[in-house]
């Protein structure tokens, strides 16, 4: 049953996979691989859109394997399942399961834990749950400081100090500790965070490489803001000006520039820093001094998820690629459609997008065809394209579904019989 479990997984056959896992599950509760059957069926589960599926097979494999070394994937996963699913209890749960697996690796460089915005947004009862479920973790003190917070907020202040009490009789000397006795004092903003002196109301600061590999596109970036700041005054009657850091392209550089730009400079806002991994590094700085930031150019998806303050005005990839598939079904009314992408990991994951919007807009994608990333000239791909329609047109499913289990490496020419050295039998 393993082996053929593990062979379904492979092929992506996601209900044979949950079916077999269940199996395994119920008839071999002993099985010394229970929690690889457990996982594999998390993935399928999820896939299928069995959301709370899931999840309840994420919380059998916490229970009963804590220490396997598929936990933490499937804590990933089922973090931002339960997150989209509006569980942000359970999630949370997740990823303080996580934090325990690797309490360096979950901490920011401003200190506070990785999921500190999902920390942030329980309740206080949520909270105390949380700290009840999880005794000996290590976030305890982090959230004890919260609940401290929560309870300072609700105008509780007698119970925020018998939480300052407790958590300096379980925690004594640590960080959030002290934190928690400063906030009960009045002596911290909200989560923890320093705020900069003098704020002035009318600076932007402004992130871009000037110099390095990507300085063209960082003073052309500059040119751009320069050009928005005149026509806002102009427009408005304002009198913004912009405070300009040079990024170098580098995430340490721009972490630095960012510092400046808050504690030092006093900006009201932050704009840039136009590559993913330095906007990332600025991100951080600026949520931490809780100065708030937009990036209108950084790809990476998940930017905006660093901070509250934390903004992204670009329209993303996926968003794109959905968009497209929507707009050719909806407004276009096309069914049958061609697909051609590059053969990197970015573009297989938007045709990936792509083909699963297009199904479910009722679509079909009849031919596709990956062409190598360095390729400027697609003669052969488009050609290969309307080969494989033809044949489907042909020959129906049985034909595309063939194709799909036949080796890379075998030439094309050579499965149709044009092979100078023969013809092969398909």
């Amino acid at each position: 049953l393993y082996q053929q479990l593990v062979r379904e997984n492979s092929l992506h056959r996601d209900d044979q996979v949950v079916s077999l896992a269940d199996a395994i599950l119920v008839q071999y509760p002993s099985f010394a691989r229970n929690d690889e059957v457990l996982s594999m069926a998390i993935g399928s589960s999820a896939k299928l859109g069995d959301f709370q599926r899931s999840l309840a097979l994420t919380d059998q494999l916490l229970k009963s394997y804590r220490f396997s070394s598929f936990l933490v994937p499937a804590l990933e996963t089922g973090a931002d399942l339960a997150l989209s699913s509006g569980d942000s209890l359970r999630a949370a749960g997740y990823r303080v399961a996580l934090y325990d697996r690797d309490p360096p690796g979950s901490i920011g460089p401003d200190g506070r834990p990785l999921a500190a915005d999902l920390f942030s947004s329980l309740s206080l009862e949520e909270l105390r749950f949380l700290t009840s479920a999880y005794p000996a973790s290590g976030l305890r003190p982090y959230l004890g400081f919260l609940q401290v917070e929560r309870a300072l907020s609700g105008g509780q202040a007698a119970s925020a100090e018998s939480m300052v009490l407790a958590l300096e009789s379980t925690s004594p000397g640590n960080e959030w500790t002290l934190a928690a006795r400063r906030l009960l004092q009045g002596g911290l903003g909200q989560g923890g965070a320093v705020f900069a002196g003098e704020v002035l109301v009318n600076q932007v600061g402004v992130i871009c490489p000037l110099t390095g590999r990507y300085a063209v596109l960082g003073n052309a970036f500059y040119d751009a803001a320069l050009l928005a700041l005149n026509a806002t005054n102009a427009e408005l009657g304002t009198e913004f000006e912009l405070k300009l850091e040079d990024s170098q392209g580098d995430p340490v550089a721009a972490a630095l520039a960012a510092r400046r730009l808050c504690a030092e400079e006093g900006s009201v806002a932050l704009m840039g820093a136009m590559m993913s991994d330095p906007t990332a590094a600025v991100a951080i700085v600026a949520d931490h001094w809780q100065v708030p930031m937009v990036s209108p150019t950084a790809t990476n998806e998940r930017i905006w998820e660093l901070g509250e303050g934390i903004f992204q005005t670009n329209l993303t990839g996926i968003f794109e690629t959905r968009l497209l598939a929507s707009l050719a079904t909806t407004v276009m009314l096309k069914k049958r459609f061609g697909l051609l992408y590059p053969d990197t990991p970015e573009g297989r994951g938007y045709a990936d997008v792509f083909r699963a919007e297009v199904a479910a807009l009722g679509g079909m994608i009849v031919a596709e065809e990956a062409f190598p990333s360095h390729s400027t000239d697609f003669k052969d791909s488009i050609l290969a394209l309307r080969e494989e329609r033809d044949a489907l047109a042909e020959f129906g499913d049985e034909y595309r579904d063939y194709m799909r289990k036949v080796p890379a490496f075998v030439p094309r020419a050579a499965m149709q019989g044009d092979d100078p050295q023969g013809p092969v039998n398909t």
